[in-house]
Parts: C-alpha cells; structure tokens; sequence
C-alpha cells in the first residue's frame, strides 16, 4: 500500500515538476491540483515548480500549470491554505522571463504583471514557455473568429 502510494507520488512529481527534483515542498500542491483544481476534460501541457514574487508572499511555493483551457498558479501549504488563480490565455498580453540572480516568469496582463521565480532551471522552462505562448496565440486567433 504505502509502495503504491509512493510511486504514485513519484509519477505524480515527474509529471509536474520533473525526475530528480524534490517532492516535499510541491507535495500538497500537487495533490490539491489533482483532486480539487483541474477538471475532468482538462488537459495538462506542461507545468514548472515556481514561487510567488516576494512582495505577494514570501514562502507561497507552488506549481504554475499550463492546462490546454487556462493557466493556473496552484499552492497547498499548511501555513496559508489552499490557493489556486485562473491566468485566462486571452488576458496574457505576453509572456517573458528576465535572469538577474534567479529566473522570473513575468506575465504581462493590460494592467499589471504577475512575477513569479522558477524553482529550477532546466529544459522544463523552455517547454514551459513554448506551450503558454502557444496556447496565448491560440487564444488571440480564437477571439478574431468569434
């Protein structure tokens, strides 16, 4: 039992955050994505561990989810709680990340940006950002149809 659990977890990890990087910190995140975030028909593209910008929380670590209907920041920690926040591909104006000691993700809305920092830095980023930049395009020729 506890050996089947632990694979799963381990699945559960390399599915969201990739082989070799450590569970513990995104372990409820990742659980609460699975059972309270995501939908059923919700499909998910690629996903990176990232922590919030200082100035929103200092510690709140947790995943950003590329799904094929939305972008998520999804966290499950037992000191602030459940959170997860719909980043709707149609509001993304764009999407960079700037290196100046650590990785930021910004995300760039009509009237604000959103920062996060990537928890690790591999090949995961790069798919990363393809995936959220396609699924921005997407959206933008979606609403020229409409």
């Amino acid at each position: 039992m506890l050996f089947k659990r632990l694979e799963n977890e381990f699945a559960l990890q390399r599915k969201y955050i990739g082989h070799g990087n450590a569970i513990r910190r995104f372990r409820k995140s990742i659980m609460y994505a699975e059972k309270e975030v995501l939908t059923p028909d919700e499909q998910v593209l690629s996903s990176i561990a990232v922590s919030a910008a200082p100035e929103f929380h200092k510690q709140m670590h947790g995943l950003l989810i590329a799904t094929n209907m939305r972008l998520l920041f999804v966290t499950s920690s037992r000191h602030y709680g459940d959170f997860f926040e719909v980043l709707p591909y149609y509001a993304i104006e764009r999407l960079t990340m700037r290196r100046h000691r650590k990785t930021e993700i910004i995300l760039r809305f009509k009237r604000m940006d959103k920062c996060y920092v990537a928890a690790f830095i591999d090949e995961r980023l790069s798919t990363f950002r393809q995936a959220v930049r396609q699924q921005i395009e997407n959206s933008k020729d979606e609403s020229h149809i409409s």
